[in-house]
């Protein structure tokens, strides 16, 4: 049988102002490429 799946917390204080800042900046290019191999891989040719 499956779990309970809890509500998502609330971000409060430093938290909330740290991910806002996260999700504001540009990401890396290293990050950038890392993720566009990250996505070349999920294609499955048949």
């Amino acid at each position: 049988m499956a779990s309970k799946i809890n509500n998502t917390p609330t971000l409060t204080g430093r938290s909330a102002k740290r991910f806002v800042k996260l999700m504001n900046e540009r990401p890396s290019k290293e990050k950038r490429d890392y993720w566009k191999k990250v996505e070349s891989q999920k294609k499955v040719p048949f």
